[in-house]
């Protein structure tokens, strides 16, 4: 007879819950009982001890089935975890924001889109840069501040001919205000350098021979760029989007311009403008008007013209509330602490990101959502930093419009259209978005002060004269238009290039687009004058 030890010893790894331990005790005990005690044992107890060691086997194969099962599942699970963390870490960028795959996955995981969602973005972000100097050696000696010119475009440019002469009307000329405080200070004083009395000849020679303004494109991605005669070669930005109407894309395009636009530490205006927009003045008012402004022109105050219906709860975080929520037009001004406050924002930009956005139901013909973040994330981002009164209160933007048509988008004028009465107009007051009248816009007088705020850089250096009347009264840059004054105007699109030339070409003073020198050499007419009458007679197209 075998000893009892052979089917009452088990194996020391295993343990009493484990099916191995149960399948393992059974099996020696019905061996023992068929073979080792056969002899000495009835049928009886044989027999009850092989069915009983039989249905512990087959309960321990299928609890050993389940666990394999479950395992099956654990592996499988954590496969996908594995997968989803490479994912993630592979569009990890450095500024903690994270690529167009994880965000698919993640509208996934949240759920389906809502109709007529667009897919969700996640753009890149990056951290604010400032270069040591600006690329205008003229400027960064003298610290003369600049306007960030900020065209916001589809392409093409069409107004090149006109932006040459209205910049070059700025061509030399120093900021008198600059003079009095670098150049004739006794103490720290700075000698002209001779980067502002160079003059370029290039194909940008009239934005490098001028030291009031600085010029960023933002274009397609699918747009190859501008030829190399062009005064738009060379200032496209490097991070590029495609945008649509009334996506978030343009807020994106906006910021990366702005982005662009900032590395300059002499830039302290910013002005936003389409490839269909003109200025209605001269660049020394318009430079003048910028930088006596303190505020930005966004309208940052509450008013019933805010379209609340737009906002959504889901856009509420820790920062950003319900009463934040403003309205503003898209083509606006900034100043440099406000574009360091956009560009240094995450939180609020991803909730815009994320929940502004529109949609049409053709087939209800409604709205699924209507949310434009070009009209409310700067205003909005203003007001969420407690910045409301740094903004202007029923402000009309920056740019003249025609809404006649009471359309989604405003009047396109053409050729035929364009005349000097439209930039009277232009200029001229109208009433508020809430009805009330602004104060008039007299621009003769801010023409003609301007004018006295900038001397040519080569009478500047060791003019004592120029120096001794500063000290009796040192120029300061003030405000001669009210903020709700409009400076530019749009739409004037490619059809109409020749008629705004023409415009421009007006020498009168009462227009004075550009200074009457360059007019006048350009060919341009004073059609008030004798002469221009005269002209006019045998060229009808003269005035």
């Amino acid at each position: 007879m075998r000893k009892s030890s052979t089917w009452t010893t088990f194996p020391t790894e295993l343990t009493r819950s484990s099916p191995e331990l149960l399948l393992h005790q059974h099996r020696h005990t019905a061996s023992g009982l068929l073979f080792g005690d056969f002899g000495s044992s009835n049928g009886r107890r044989v027999v009850e001890s092989v069915g009983k060691a039989t249905k512990m086997i087959r309960s321990a194969s299928y609890a050993r089935l389940r666990a394999v099962r479950q395992a099956r599942l654990h592996s499988r699970e954590a496969l996908l975890w594995c997968l989803l963390f490479f994912m993630w870490a592979s569009m990890m960028r450095s500024d903690g924001s994270i690529g167009a795959p994880f965000g698919i996955i993640t509208s996934v995981l949240e759920g389906k889109r809502a109709p007529g969602e667009p897919p969700h973005r996640h753009a890149y972000l990056p951290e604010a840069e400032v270069y040591r100097h600006s690329q205008d050696e003229c400027g960064d000696v003298l610290g003369i501040p600049r306007v960030a010119l900020l065209f916001l475009t589809t392409g093409d440019l069409y107004h090149e001919s006109s932006w040459r002469l209205w910049l070059r009307s700025a061509e030399g000329l120093i900021p008198s205000q600059v003079v009095a405080q670098r150049v004739c200070n006794s103490t720290s004083g700075v000698v002209v350098p001779a980067s502002c009395l160079l003059k370029s000849n290039g194909y940008d020679a009239e934005y490098k021979n001028q030291h009031l303004f600085s010029i960023y494109v933002h274009a397609p991605p699918s747009f190859e760029g501008y030829d190399p005669a062009s005064l738009w070669h060379g200032k496209i930005v490097d991070y590029r989007v495609a945008t649509e109407w009334g996506a978030h894309t343009l807020v994106e395009a906006t910021r990366h311009l702005l982005w662009e636009a900032f590395k300059d530490p002499l830039n302290t205006r910013f002005l936003l403008l389409s490839e269909s927009d003109i200025p209605i003045y001269d660049p020394l008012t318009m430079y003048q008007q910028l930088q006596a402004e303190n505020s930005s022109r966004l309208d940052t105050c509450v008013h019933e013209s805010t379209s609340p219906w737009r906002w959504h709860p889901r856009m509420e975080t820790k920062r950003l509330k319900f009463h934040h929520w403003r309205k503003s037009p898209q083509w606006m001004t900034l100043t440099r602490e406000h574009v360091e406050l956009a560009l240094s924002d995450k939180e609020v930009y991803r909730m815009f990101e994320r929940h502004c956005w529109s949609a049409w139901d053709d087939e209800h013909s409604r709205w699924h959502r209507d949310c434009f973040s070009d009209e409310h994330y700067f205003a909005t981002l203003l007001a969420s930093h407690d910045k409301d009164s740094e903004g202007i209160c029923e402000s009309r933007g920056v740019s003249f419009t025609s809404w006649e048509a009471k359309s989604a988008h405003p009047k396109a004028y053409s050729g035929n259209e364009i005349s000097p009465d439209l930039i009277y107009q232009a200029r001229a007051a109208s009433k508020s978005i809430n009805g009330r009248p602004f104060p008039e816009c007299n621009w003769h007088e801010a023409q003609e002060n301007a004018r006295s705020l900038f001397h040519p850089a080569a009478e500047a250096s060791g003019n004592e004269a120029l120096c001794e009347s500063f000290r009796i009264k040192e120029p300061s840059f003030e405000a001669q238009l009210p903020d709700t004054c409009f400076l530019t105007a749009r739409k004037f699109g490619k059809d109409s290039v020749f008629a705004v030339r023409k415009l421009f070409l007006h020498c009168d003073e009462d227009i004075s687009l550009i200074s009457r020198d360059v007019c006048l050499k350009e060919g341009g007419t004073i059609c008030n004058s004798l002469l221009g009458r005269i002209k006019t007679i045998f060229y009808k197209d003269a005035c």
